[in-house]
């Protein structure tokens, strides 16, 4: 009878102990996912799995914020930030001018939530360096190769705006965008 007993204590123990390991197991790495640290210089966009997704009503500052293990807070940069970028545009006679365009900005925090929801952290790629190349090809197709280096892109100072477009003001607080002309092949791209 003493030893059905303690082998009964010995399983309650063993199951007892299964149980602290199972939960150990499954929420160790949901823990690690609750604390979100952002330094200065940083805001986060929350995620809600179960409480329709994207949170466009709040902005999480820098700082220590405990959230559900099933939601996600994704951070972003939102102090100065500078890209730099190259690509080739025509000119107005179809010479190909390799050109860099330098931009210098910070992320309007009131729009993140929106940005985040309808465009993503890969902004850059997917919003504001297609409409910038789009019209910095706009534009130097009515200049000739000579103009564009002799220039040195500054002919357009004053259509910075026009570079940026419609949508990137909405997301962005630009301080500069400058453009250089590095090179002109020697090639007509026309024929």
């Amino acid at each position: 009878m003493v030893n059905c007993l303690s082998s009964k204590k010995a399983l309650a123990k063993l199951c007892g102990l299964i149980l602290i390991i199972a939960i150990t197991v499954i929420a160790v790495p949901h823990v690690k996912g609750m604390f979100v640290n952002m330094h200065p210089g940083e805001a986060g966009v929350l995620w809600k799995r179960f409480d329709n997704g994207t949170q466009t009503n709040k902005v999480y500052k820098d700082g220590l914020h405990i959230i559900n293990p099933f939601n996600r807070m994704t951070v972003y940069k939102v102090n100065e930030q500078t890209h730099q970028h190259d690509f080739d545009v025509l000119s107005k006679h179809g010479f190909k001018v390799h050109i860099k365009i330098s931009i210098r900005f910070t992320l309007l925090e009131s729009s993140l939530p929106n940005l985040h929801k309808l465009i993503g952290v890969d902004y850059l790629d997917r919003l504001i360096l297609p409409e910038i190349e789009s019209n910095t090809r706009a534009i130097f197709s009515g200049y000739s190769a000579e103009e564009l280096v002799e220039s040195q892109g500054s002919m357009i100072e004053n259509k910075k705006v026009e570079l940026l477009g419609q949508n990137a003001p909405k997301y962005l607080d630009f301080f500069d965008l400058s453009v250089s002309v590095i090179g002109v092949s020697g090639q007509n791209q026309h024929d």
